[in-house]
């Protein structure tokens, strides 16, 4: 497989390098906020204003004004506290560290926001495209409702792809996609 002309093997490093993901199943660094959040580019500098910054984008500036220590509070179930995250909470974190990785230029998003309440993950949506910048972004969701804010959607079924356009064009088609979308929509009726 190739990358840029290039072997895999022989750019391995600056492929990883050049991604930043967020899977469904995040991983919970038992820590500090801080290196919950900067551990996905340890090289990048670690100052108070640039994470909290980018905190208040994803809405774990809440998280860490609820801590005693800010950043530096220690969180996780083997803290000496004992003082663990909400799924909610811990997701927001997640999301900070993937956008906080200055070396991506492509994020991968697995069901970012399977863990936050509607409004936090409206609020993520809302923000999109100035969280992801001029970064390719490939979002994985079963959550259609965010998918009238992207540029393209592809739609699976069986492993393969059945549909492939923009949200209108999808529902204009009246196939698998807007049979979904609708299923959805009737809960929020």
């Amino acid at each position: 497989m190739k990358v840029n002309g290039e072997n895999i093997s022989d750019c391995l490093w600056k492929v990883r390098r050049s991604l930043s993901v967020i899977f469904q199943y995040f991983c919970q660094y038992q820590d500090t906020l801080r290196t919950n959040v900067t551990i996905s580019d340890p090289a990048r500098s670690d100052q108070d204003e640039e994470i909290l910054a980018l905190a208040k984008q994803t809405g774990a500036d809440e998280v860490i004004k609820n801590q005693d220590h800010a950043l530096d509070e220690e969180i996780g179930i083997f803290s000496e506290e004992g003082n663990n995250l909400s799924g909610g909470q811990w997701q927001k974190v997640a999301i900070t560290r993937a956008l906080f990785r200055k070396t991506a230029r492509a994020y991968i998003l697995d069901e970012p926001t399977a863990a936050l309440d509607p409004i936090a993950e409206a609020n993520i949506y809302r923000n999109f495209a100035e969280l992801t910048g001029d970064k390719t972004t490939i979002l994985i969701s079963h959550r259609l409702g965010v998918t009238s804010v992207v540029d393209r959607i592809l739609v699976f079924d069986k492993g393969r792809i059945v549909e492939d356009g923009n949200y209108a064009e999808l529902i204009a088609k009246n196939g698998l996609y807007a049979r979904m979308y609708q299923v959805q929509a009737k809960w929020y009726q």
